[in-house]
């Protein structure tokens, strides 16, 4: 619609990104990734598993017991 009436692209709304504390956090500390999704700001766990997942190739879970072995 903004396109049609300004013929200008509306602004990206930034993505959230994993960030580094996610990582320590699935790194050092055992609660679900539902828990650090809320912890680090996401507004819910399916958004951090899908940017997580971009950012580094795999969901949390798979990420985490990967880590542990």
């Amino acid at each position: 619609m903004v396109k049609l009436v300004l013929q200008v692209q509306p602004p990206r709304v930034p993505h959230q990104d994993p960030s580094p504390p996610a990582v320590r956090l699935l790194n050092e500390t055992s609660p679900t990734a539902t828990e650090i999704a809320s912890k680090t700001g996401f507004v819910d766990a399916s958004s951090f598993a899908e940017q997580f997942k971009h950012r580094t190739g795999m969901p949390p879970t798979e990420y985490r017991a990967r880590q542990a072995v």
